[in-house]
């Protein structure tokens, strides 16, 4: 894994670390009473509580995005702010894509 160019936010992986990782993405989808939702496995909190997702805008590339919550009903995530509906979300890897981008170590 490599950060990709001067945006700290921005992750390349290699083919053999997205199949290892399993990473797994869905759309954003428009929310019930709120403009954006995304399955709670998709949300990432740093150590400040700041909440983010990791987009996949082109294939083995993510980038952190923040986000905005709203409110959380039964592992659905509804957001105030965040990508627009229709952007790629990690769901499985993002703690690891999180941790890979701030080189947390261990597992």
């Amino acid at each position: 894994m490599e950060k990709a160019g001067p945006d700290l936010n921005k992750l390349t992986l290699t083919d053999k670390a997205v199949e290892r990782l399993s990473v797994t993405t869905v759309k954003v989808a428009k929310g019930e009473g709120s403009p954006l939702q995304v399955p709670y496995g998709a949300l990432v909190y740093d150590a400040n509580g700041k909440t983010w997702v990791y987009t996949n805008p082109e294939p083995r590339t993510y980038i952190r995005a923040a986000v905005t919550v709203d409110k959380i009903v039964d592992n659905k995530v509804q957001l105030r702010s965040g990508p627009p509906a229709g952007t790629d979300v990690v769901t499985v890897g993002a703690a690891e894509l999180f941790g890979a981008e701030f080189g947390t170590k261990g597992h």
